[in-house]
């Protein structure tokens, strides 16, 4: 092997301590430990250089035509605005560090030594040499801008690695770091990894920033010596998370304008609904003072918590569950959970008193007003993500899920219900253009397995009302205006689940989420129902899976992203991968063309919401037009799959608020 696994990318990914991966990597680490053989830490860790260490980096990578790895340090803009310091467009650069695969330095950038500040100016400016990041589109280089750096001929390891595996979920705060033998960092640090930004002490912050050089320089060396760097395939998968990454960052940088004085009515209104589904708790559990929160919930069902100030709550008193995954400390094994998917499992459990179930569910209904209300309007982060402008700030990870799809956090506006997207509106004087692909996992899923029932389906114009019309043997004359709402619902609940391999136990936990009215009987029989109407689904699956254990990965039908099985995998994961995948190829790729052509065409609308299978642009109301004729141009572009041109059919809205999209 080129590299040690630690920095392999089929192994890298597996942050998960209880996963596969993270255990084949200990394994190899203590095997090298046994033979002596575990990487050396880095020759110098310079904390104080001068001018002169500075040009010296700089003169080494001209005459080797090596790379030089780049990480900065940020703070807090003010003492009182905690938060901002790992937010790109208001953090204060702290320290800039410097290094390759031996040796790093770093600078504290606000001490006032200008000679030193121009030489790394000279460096990071300088297009003959090459600087490795680590997640820098997102980041780093959005502070640089902001101080007026400019870093040119850039490289990133985050979306090298993406490139060569997608083998599980990138978050943004993975750091080249995490992939070394010498140094333990966070990991060994309780509470180091969020005090980072906020630290006096300067001398282990440097020690810190060098390290983290030498290390994301290490992991470059083993991703471009991989034979697969240099492939085509790679080398356009990187190039797409490249451009994904900086759109991402201008998602960041732009935001999206609030309401105010409506998010300010939704706090008053959903904190009413609250209290109202509360005392409807209350009531049932029969209790005075008991309130709607996990605490409450816990003492009320286990006996092990209906103990000092909550002795008073004991009603069911439940012996504490055997089942590992009910905990919230699994190294205690103290903490019961009570969330959705805990409460899931006594819903389901035959043994459990009926009254507790209806207790569950009148929870379950207070909960969900209070989620919405913490989560999306009311909570600390919504309030942090907004900037001084008005407008949100969320999170947006473009390399969030091992399908390649996004995903968004703190908070994750992907996950907000319709009600509450209105308090997000156009710029002024703009106009949201919404692009979304009609019923695309199920188009993929068709052109993928070639289920002929499915694209029959597909032509009518609406999958759920035809499943619906079978599973539930309704009259052929039923329409999507006809049906009755529960009918179809629970057809698009089953389809979408059992479609991926899901199991009937599965898709009944996974369903009540979606509808709380399933019914373990009515699931089994749908579940039956639509293995005889799709029943070329269920041989595709087989022949899938042969493919996977043939290769050993599962791969995507457009850019051939792959995702490697050190085991052989589950049903569930050789369905889905390669669907959501698809899937994931298809919107990735028009949101680039339509970033492209925006610049190209030096329009001034943005890309500001990214939803699953749709985006929306704020764009000045002149643009609307053109920017909705790019947009269409994009997205309905033709792709080759299994031998076959396919195009995606898309609905192209216009509105002020984002709610109005239906």
């Amino acid at each position: 092997m080129s590299l040690i696994v630690t920095h392999h990318p089929t192994l890298a990914y597996f942050h998960d301590p209880f996963s596969l991966g993270a255990f084949l990597v200990d394994l190899d680490r203590f095997s090298r430990m046994t033979k002596g053989k575990l990487e050396k830490g880095p020759k110098c860790i310079n904390i104080n250089p001068v001018f002169s260490d500075v040009r010296r980096l700089h003169k080494w990578a001209l005459k080797t035509g090596q790379p030089i790895a780049l990480d900065i340090e940020t703070a807090p803009e003010h003492p009182d605005r905690r938060w901002t310091g790992k937010d790109p467009t208001r953090a204060r650069l702290k320290l800039v560090g410097i290094g390759n695969c031996e040796e790093a330095l770093s600078h504290k950038w606000t001490d006032g030594k200008k000679k030193i500040e121009r030489a790394f100016k000279e460096l990071l400016a300088d297009k003959r040499v090459t600087k490795v990041l680590q997640n820098g589109d997102w980041f780093d280089l959005r502070v640089f801008d902001r101080y007026d750096v400019v870093c040119r001929t850039v490289v990133d390891t985050r979306d090298a690695r993406r490139a060569l595996c997608s083998t599980s979920a990138l978050r943004l705060s993975y750091l080249g770091s995490l992939y070394t033998d010498y140094f333990p960092w966070k990991e060994n640090e309780e509470g180091e990894a969020k005090g980072l930004v906020f630290t006096k002490d300067l001398k282990k912050l440097k020690t810190y920033n060098g390290h983290d050089c030498v290390v994301t320089a290490r992991v470059w060396k083993g991703i471009v010596a991989e034979p697969e760097w240099k492939t085509k395939r790679v080398q356009r998968l990187y190039q797409l998370h490249r451009d994904m990454s900086q759109i991402a960052a201008e998602m960041h940088t732009t935001g999206i304008r609030i309401d105010r004085p409506l998010r300010r009515w939704m706090k008053w209104a959903l904190l009413q609904e609250y209290k109202e589904k509360e005392k409807a708790v209350r009531k049932a559990v029969g209790i005075p003072g008991f309130d709607a929160q996990p605490n409450h919930m816990r003492a009320l069902i286990y006996r092990k918590h209906a103990q000092g100030k909550y002795a008073h709550l004991t009603r069911f008193n439940l012996p504490d569950p055997i089942d590992p995954t009910m905990y919230v400390n699994r190294k205690e094994m103290t903490t019961i959970g009570v969330s959705e998917d805990q409460l899931t499992m006594l819903l389901i459990d035959p043994d459990v008193p009926e009254d507790l179930k209806d207790i569950i569910q009148l929870y379950w209904n207070a909960a969900e007003v209070w989620k919405k209300r913490s989560t999306f309007v009311a909570s600390a982060k919504v309030w942090h993500a907004i900037g001084l402008d008005g407008r949100l700030r969320p999170g947006w990870n473009s390399c969030g899920t091992d399908t390649g799809r996004w995903s968004c956090n703190d908070p994750n506006v992907m996950n907000i219900e319709i009600l509450l997207r209105a308090m997000y509106v156009a710029s002024r004087g703009c106009l949201l253009v919404g692009g979304d692909y009609s019923q695309l996992e199920l188009r993929v899923m068709a052109a993928v397995s070639g289920d002929r029932a499915l694209k029959a389906a597909l032509a009518t114009g609406d999958v759920y009302t035809e499943d619906a019309k079978e599973f539930f043997n309704l009259p052929a004359s039923t329409t999507r205006k006809t049906i009755k709402y529960e009918a179809r619902h629970q057809s698009k609940i089953i389809h979408l689940l059992r479609q991926y391999g899901g199991s009937k136990k599965m898709t009944f936990q996974v369903g009540l989420k979606q509808d709380r009215t399933l019914k373990w009987e009515n699931v089994s029989l749908l579940c039956d129902a639509f293995d005889r109407r799709y029943h070329e689904t269920i041989e595709w699956w087989g022949r899938e899976m042969e493919r996977v254990m043939a290769t050993g990965y599962s791969a995507t039908r457009i850019l051939d992203r792959r995702r490697v099985y050190p085991t052989p995998p589950a049903t569930t994961d050789i369905a889905n991968q390669p669907i959501q995948g698809t899937a994931a190829d298809v919107k990735d790729l028009a949101m680039v063309k339509l970033w492209k052509g925006l610049k190209r065409y030096r329009m001034k609308s943005k890309i500001i919401i990214d939803l699953h299978d749709a985006f929306y642009l704020d764009s000045p109301k002149p643009e609307v037009k053109a920017a909705t004729e790019l947009m269409r141009e994009c997205m309905e572009t033709k792709y080759e799959i299994e031998g076959k041109k396919v195009t995606f059919p898309t609905k192209i809205e216009t509105h002020g608020r984002w709610s109005d999209f239906k």
